[in-house]
Order: structure tokens, then sequence, then C-alpha cells
């Protein structure tokens, strides 16, 4: 596409260096040389009118294009944000869930060995109950006198 405008560009100002150099070397009178110059020039604005013209409704096309890609660029980062977004949250609700069920899991094993704590504690004291009753039983019979029976 560049080449295109380049060359037509180059057409162009070729045709305005062949035209000027025609004027100057052709046998014509000053008045017949002016008229030619003036139509030359007319036909050059008359060009660079459509030129420009063709230039801005290309510019239009473009800035529209890059307008409606913009558009769907923003679009396609909100979508990723959100979808990220909601990847995030999930992806927290499982680790939450997750500390939980771990957090549940130790508060049971904690109910559990304070649970056996306590029984080896009852059971301890229960044991020490039987062993003093049982020594102060054995205690008493040895000191009953020996002749009193």
């Amino acid at each position: 596409m560049s080449t295109t405008k380049d060359f037509v560009i180059g057409v162009a100002i070729g045709s305005a260096v062949g035209a000027a150099a025609a004027l100057l070397y052709a046998p014509q009178s000053g008045a017949d040389t002016r008229r030619f110059i003036g139509e030359k020039a007319d036909e050059v604005k008359v060009r660079g009118t459509e030129y420009a013209g063709i230039a801005r409704e290309r510019c239009g096309e473009m800035v529209d294009t890059t307008k409606q890609k913009a558009a769907e660029l923003a679009e396609q980062a909100t979508s990723k944000m959100r979808e990220t977004g909601d990847q995030v949250k999930a992806r927290a609700g499982s680790v939450v869930g997750d500390a939980k069920e771990t957090l549940d899991k130790g508060k049971g094993m904690v109910e559990r060995q304070a649970e056996a704590m306590k029984s080896a504690v009852e059971a301890g004291k229960q044991a020490y109950a039987d062993k003093s009753k049982e020594l102060h039983e054995s205690a008493s019979t040895s000191m009953e006198p020996v002749g009193a029976a």
C-alpha cells in the first residue's frame, strides 16, 4: 500500500517537473505559456484535493478501526480480569476450606488427647487410692500385737 502511494506521488512530481521543463523549452508565446502553467496548476490543485480527500478518508477508517480494536482489547482485558478474579476467589475459598478442615482436625486431636490425659489422670488417682488402701490394710495387719492373738 505504501509503495503504491509512493509511486503515485512520484508520478505526480515527475509529471509536474516534466511539464515545467517542457514549458521552459517549448516555442510558445508568453501568454500561452502562462495559460498553460495556470491550467497545470489547477490540475495539480485538483489532484492535491483528491489526494487529501483520500488521505482523510483512509485516516478516518484507520481511526475507526483503531477505536474498534481498542474497545475489543479493553473488553478482553476486562473479561480476563473478571476470570482471574473468579479463579482467585475460588482458590481462596478452597484454601480457607482446607484451613478450616485442618483446624477442625487439630481441635479434634487436641480434644482426644485432653480426654486421654484426663482418663490417665483419673486412672492414676484410682490406682493411687487402691494402692494407698492396700498399704493401709497391710500396715494395719502387720501392726497388730503379736501376743494379742
